[in-house]
């Protein structure tokens, strides 16, 4: 009889132990890892150039993500972080920030600061043949081209490589248009002023002076009509 309960307890506490070791083996069999970062570097960007970068971390998910950017505050309003570690932004500004990161899990948190390298935004060449308006420029900044109209000339028109002018562009003087993302050339033409009755003279001052013809025939009429 002692027998079969022995028998019997020892099968029993074999299988409470197997059953406590079922239930505490996936327990044990994987600690929480806390993150660790391990982004070591970071792109450099441009300024007004969107920016994206993944931060990458060991550790169990989810992690969340946060930065903090070295500069008074300004940049942080300017930049933003996926819950995915995807670090994007619009830099506004040229210069070298240092930024922290760090991220955070349910076993701990670590955190990185990483240089940001922010370089200006290139810039393109305008050259500007018979007037004003030459010198570097970014993309999208409005350009004003100005000719200079030589002593008995006028305005002709505007000829261009690297942008493309409206009609009402090419005719204007002096005119505007927006920078592209490469070097540009303009030329101004001009052509002889005629007199009074050419038909190349300008009422704009641009032309021929026309109101010396008027003074003449003003003051040849008062000496005709004196004597």
């Amino acid at each position: 009889m002692q027998t079969k309960s022995r028998k019997f307890l020892s099968v029993l506490l074999a299988l409470l132990m197997m059953a406590g070791v079922i239930a505490v083996a996936p327990v044990m069999a994987h600690a929480a890892e806390a993150p660790t970062i391990t982004t070591t570097s970071l792109p450099n960007a441009t300024v007004d150039v969107p920016y994206s970068v993944t931060i990458t971390a060991t550790g169990d998910d989810p992690i969340n993500w946060s930065f903090t950017i070295h500069d008074d505050g300004f940049l942080n309003d300017y930049f933003w972080i996926t819950s995915s570690g995807v670090f994007n932004g619009i830099p506004p500004v040229a210069g070298t920030f240092d930024i922290t990161f760090k991220a955070v899990n349910d076993a701990g948190y670590d955190e990185k600061t990483l240089t940001l390298v922010v370089n200006p935004a290139p810039t393109y060449n305008v050259a500007v043949s018979g007037g004003t308006g030459g010198g570097s420029y970014t993309a999208g900044a409005t350009v004003t081209i100005t000719a200079a109209v030589p002593g008995g000339k006028v305005f002709k028109e505007w000829t261009a490589t690297g942008v493309t002018l409206t009609a009402a562009q090419k005719g204007s003087a002096s005119t505007s248009f927006t920078m592209p993302a490469g070097a540009v050339t303009l030329t101004a033409s001009f052509e002889d002023a005629k007199g009074i009755f050419g038909t190349n003279a300008k009422w704009d001052g641009q032309g021929s002076h026309w109101w010396h013809y008027l003074l003449f025939f003003l003051c040849f009429g008062f000496i005709w009509m004196w004597f």
